[in-house]
């Protein structure tokens, strides 16, 4: 999963192990594919992925404002 592999911010970062640890795939007992299907997992990263298009979206249309006034 590419967004496992992405530098995310620290708080999700201790959410997401928080997660991991609970349904016990740091211990290896668990299907990779089951364990990311998994609510504990998905919720986390759903509210980060969420909060990161929310960020960029908020930086584009402030540069947009920015180009805009400058003309």
């Amino acid at each position: 999963m590419r967004l496992i592999r992405e530098e995310i911010e620290t708080n999700y970062q201790l959410t997401i192990k928080e997660a991991l640890e609970e349904i016990d795939i740091l211990k290896g007992n668990g299907d990779k594919k089951i364990v990311y299907a998994h609510h504990k997992f998905v919720e986390p990263m759903l509210d980060y992925i969420v909060q990161d298009l929310r960020k960029l979206a908020l930086q584009r249309m402030t540069t947009l404002l920015a180009q805009w006034w400058v003309v």
